[in-house]
């Protein structure tokens, strides 16, 4: 097979001119924990469609190494490996709100309500507040159905800022009950507010 050279992420590297055909992954997460390395993804995928990103600053020792696969587009999914140097072995994958394509096996989709997500977790749940650096709208699934499984999700908070979502909606209000270290998902104060789910992490365990 022939191959040719071309810059990715500021490196030289090589190209095939053809790539292993893309199998059906049904645009669930879970089926994807069977790449061990940005390497499979590449084959499998496309050099193409694969870019390395680093959550540090270059200058720093803290920078830490991960995949996008199809970035910049509505299928975009985070890779972190335990090996960051080497992009090999899967941690977990993660999406955000710019992918609305994907799910998880057990339904987890970008978008679901709080209602939506009580019912898959077949219990109700909690969450911390919008107002922590770290931890900002993590899910507690406290012992519900979604506790056993290798998932883990982050909700938005309300877009005051947007007039088409938060129209009738009172922020000082919100910002004065959301200073609770954890927030009920069934409290009847949340109704009123467009909270939904804005990040999926699935583990590989």
């Amino acid at each position: 097979m022939k191959k040719e050279k071309t810059i990715s992420n500021g490196k030289l590297e090589k190209k095939s001119q053809s790539i292993i055909p893309k199998s059906d992954f049904n645009n669930v997460l879970d089926n994807l924990l069977i790449f061990k390395s940005q390497k499979e993804l590449e084959k499998t995928f496309g050099i193409e469609n694969i870019k390395t990103e680093t959550t540090g600053n270059i200058d720093s020792e803290s920078e830490n190494y991960y995949t996008v696969l199809f970035p910049n587009t509505k299928n975009e999914i985070l890779f972190f490996w335990k090996n960051e140097k080497e992009l090999k072995i899967l941690d977990f994958i993660k999406i955000s709100e710019k992918n609305v394509r994907w799910l998880t096996k057990d339904d987890l989709r970008i978008g679901l309500r709080l209602k939506d997500l009580e019912k898959i977790n077949k219990k109700t749940f909690t969450f911390y507040n919008f107002e922590s650096e770290l931890l900002s709208g993590k899910i507690d699934w406290d012992n519900g159905f979604l506790s056993n499984r290798n998932v883990s999700g982050k909700l938005s908070p309300p877009k005051f800022e947007d007039p088409h979502y938060s129209t009738q909606l009172d922020k000082a209000s919100f910002e004065g009950f959301s200073k609770l270290k954890k927030i009920h998902n069934s409290s009847r104060f949340l109704t009123s507010y467009d909270i939904y789910l804005s990040e999926i992490k699935v583990w590989n365990k």
